[in-house]
């Protein structure tokens, strides 16, 4: 961003009078103010101690900002699930609690009160907000501090429904949910692909905060198949991964789930052009989107950006005709919403709606 758009954007500090870095943030002034407090905070491990206070003074706002935060500080600590690699819990940060500004007037941090989630293992997540770092009393071990995915338990806790259960479609409900975390994630792999990055390991199992027994069996299923054809990984599989999980949000079902077993086959009829299959009726411009995301052919698919203003501008139209409900703000993705909706809700059988239709050139099929 240059001076002007920036100046324009966030203004400029009150104190040194220079544009500032972000929303009510001067990366000189407050770099200085978290520095000279760098002796009334320790972590006990001088490692530990460097990697935040580096990034506490290269912050360029609150959202790029990671504290040490003594255990004490978290109320109603709560055990979610069990991942990978580590334990989630959720908790109250409180008493302090996170950095927003600085309070000119009255010469301090202004903080507020979260819900965080908080998970012992040493892996990060790009889509998410890390707040800092705390480590366990007990066990000793190191905690990374993130935001409170609440969207996305919220989803999660539908989903779990579906096993064993007839499926309950509330498409208006549903859809605005799934849009809503599908547009946060795009977001985020943008960002990630701004800063020249791949994603290499992008599926739900390290999105979800709770895994179903029955919900994945391994990233096979999220793979593009040029990477099944052992090709590096790029952005364009990025989308495909991307695309793979926008199916899952919007059908509630894992890939694959009642196809071939998930093996080398698997493998081979996804190279040959095997894509998920929907049992509901889905509007087809979501449809469509979908296909775009999963095409044979990396070149053909959306870049993430398209991928992120297509996904911003429905939310925001799905919002806009929440509030209204009229006529007038019927957009033809709500018109389809609504159209699905009753073929879903009027009929038990299964659409069987595939994607397995995607055209995919023979260069392809190498």
């Amino acid at each position: 961003m240059d001076q002007s758009n920036a100046e324009k954007l966030y203004g400029r500090c009150v104190e040194c009078k220079q544009i500032n870095t972000g929303e009510n943030w001067c990366q000189t002034c407050n770099s200085r103010r978290l520095q000279q407090n760098f002796n009334n905070w320790t972590s006990g491990n001088n490692d530990v101690d460097k990697f935040i206070q580096n990034i506490q003074l290269s912050a360029r706002n609150k959202y790029q900002l990671l504290e040490w935060i003594p255990y004490d500080r978290f109320s109603k600590v709560k055990y979610v699930a069990k991942g990978e690699f580590g334990k989630i819990y959720k908790a109250i940060w409180n008493h302090h609690g996170l950095i927003s500004h600085w309070d000119v007037c009255k010469s301090q941090w202004k903080k507020i009160a979260s819900y965080v989630k908080i998970i012992d293992d040493n892996s990060l997540n790009h889509f998410v907000e890390f707040y800092g770092v705390s480590q366990d009393p007990k066990t000793k071990d190191y905690i990374l501090v993130m935001q409170y995915a609440r969207s996305l338990q919220y989803w999660i806790g539908m989903r779990e429904g579906i096993y064993g259960k007839p499926y309950e479609f509330n498409w208006h409900l549903k859809l605005k949910d799934g849009i809503n975390i599908l547009s946060s994630l795009a977001n985020g792999l943008e960002r990630i692909h701004e800063e020249g990055l791949i994603h290499r390991n992008l599926h739900m199992g390290n999105l979800e905060l709770k895994i179903a027994k029955n919900s994945i069996y391994g990233v096979l299923p999220y793979l593009a198949p040029e990477i099944l054809r052992e090709k590096p990984y790029t952005k364009e599989s990025n989308i495909y991964n991307f695309g793979i999980i926008m199916y899952e949000v919007i059908s509630n079902i894992p890939p694959y789930y009642h196809e071939v077993k998930h093996n080398e086959h698997l493998s081979l009829k996804i190279c040959e052009e095997l894509r998920p299959r929907f049992n509901i009726k889905v509007p087809q411009l979501i449809l469509h989107l979908i296909k775009r995301y999963l095409d044979a052919n990396p070149l053909s698919r959306l870049n993430v950006r398209e991928l992120s203003k297509i996904l911003h501008d429905w939310l925001n139209e799905l919002k806009k005709h929440t509030k209204n409900k009229t006529e007038l703000t019927k957009i033809k993705l709500i018109k389809q919403i609504e159209e699905s909706e009753k073929i879903n809700n009027s009929s038990s059988a299964t659409n069987n709606l595939s994607l397995t239709n995607i055209t995919c050139s023979k260069a392809f099929k190498q």
